[in-house]
């Protein structure tokens, strides 16, 4: 189980774990700015809240484009499609309400380990949208 402290890394991110409680996951994360955004998905379960601490945030929420810079806040509501990623090197901080299973989405995805049914296992928690 993710405690606070656990990283999880990948080339261009890395999350810290802050807060693990059953109610809300809280990660620090660090973009390096480089490479694609991740595919278009939502979560069906969980609504997510992002503050742009440092740099900038490039975000594709329901269809609209958006940058976020060092400040600003915004939302995710569940079941809405979104891709976000850095805009250049940036640091936000990231909840996830309620946790569910991402924090062992995250740390299974960035470990390279992630089987043929990894997406189903974590349906509760992320869908791929088209």
């Amino acid at each position: 189980m993710a405690k606070p402290g656990d990283i999880y890394k990948r080339p261009g991110i890395r999350l810290k774990v802050k807060t693990h409680e059953p109610e809300l996951l809280e990660f620090e994360a660090w973009y390096e700015g480089a490479g694609d955004l991740p595919p278009k998905h939502h979560h069906p379960n969980q609504d997510e809240h992002f503050e742009v601490l440092k740099g900038s945030i490039r975000t594709v929420i329901a269809g609209e484009e958006r940058d976020y810079t060092a400040g600003e806040s915004f939302d995710v509501p569940a079941k809405t499609t979104h891709q976000m990623g850095g805009n250049g090197s940036a640091y936000i901080l990231w909840q996830i309400r309620p946790a569910l299973r991402t924090a062992e989405f995250f740390e299974l995805a960035y470990s390279g380990k992630a089987g043929p049914d990894f997406v189903e296992e974590f349906k509760d928690e992320f869908v791929l949208d088209e």
